[in-house]
């Protein structure tokens, strides 16, 4: 009904961004709204023309044909007998014999298992080119999502992290970038963008969410709430080239252990 009496485009969008600063905690930023929320408006006019010009009237008795869902440009198939010999190249190893440049992880356990320090220490391997669990990991810049502990809390995690290995300081901490989002968590669809600003173009070969429940809206034993998640993890690795690696709590009881 709000675009059948609006037409002035500006007009709706003053609109949309007032509801979103009354309505929305925290509210989605300028740059959002104009990438996710205003080409949604643009599809929805756009059929909204077609259903008028087809004698379909929104809000009448007649059934409102859904807006169309543009399908996505699609790689080409391939023949095996044409990479047979020649197969393509491997994404470079981050973690030997674990992890590739690009692809993604998850570290599960229980609660209070110890899953932040062991995520921290790899961190740590990442960012000094030192070994994790006994694999060797690629000397790499990585980002830190903290979701659950306090800035300063965390970052004595990670003091005594080096301490423990024996460096004070560290020979390459720059390498080493916390971002400390405790009471700043949002779904990963929300927070992918602003990672992928954050880092692409910038050397990063890792990114750590820590933990997973932080970012995840839905139900976790749902298989299309996971799906949504895992797209907003795939995104950030295809745009950016970096590993997406995350932590994971089991459920307590029975299904847990």
């Amino acid at each position: 009904s709000l675009m059948q009496k609006i037409d002035d485009r500006a007009e709706i969008e003053a609109i949309v961004r007032q509801t979103n600063d009354e309505r929305c905690n925290p509210p989605l930023s300028d740059d959002e709204l104009r990438k996710e929320v205003f080409p949604a408006l643009k599809r929805y006019a756009t059929q909204a023309e077609k259903n008028a010009s087809s004698g379909i009237i929104i809000g009448g008795n007649a059934p409102l044909e859904q807006p169309e869902n543009p399908i996505p440009d699609l790689p080409d198939l391939i023949s095996l007998a044409d990479v047979w010999d020649h197969p393509p190249e491997l994404a470079p190893e981050l973690i030997d014999g674990v992890l590739r440049v690009g692809h993604k992880m998850i570290i599960s356990g229980p609660s209070k298992a110890g899953k932040s320090f062991l995520m921290i220490e790899l961190a740590f391997a990442l960012a000094e080119g030192m070994n994790w669990l006994g694999n060797h990991c690629t000397q790499s810049k990585v980002l830190y999502c903290n979701m659950e502990i306090d800035g300063a809390s965390f970052i004595r995690r990670v003091q005594k992290v080096y301490a423990a290995h024996g460096m004070n300081h560290g020979i390459h901490p720059k390498n080493f970038t916390i971002w400390n989002l405790r009471g700043s968590a949002a779904p990963i669809t929300i927070l992918a963008p602003k990672i992928i600003d954050a880092i692409k173009g910038k050397g990063y070969k890792a990114v750590i969410i820590d933990p997973l429940y932080k970012v995840m809206s839905g139900d976790e034993n749902s298989n299309g709430d996971t799906a949504e998640m895992l797209k907003g993890f795939d995104r950030i690795a295809e745009e950016t080239g970096a590993s997406v690696i995350y932590s994971h709590h089991f459920a307590k009881g029975n299904g847990g252990d």
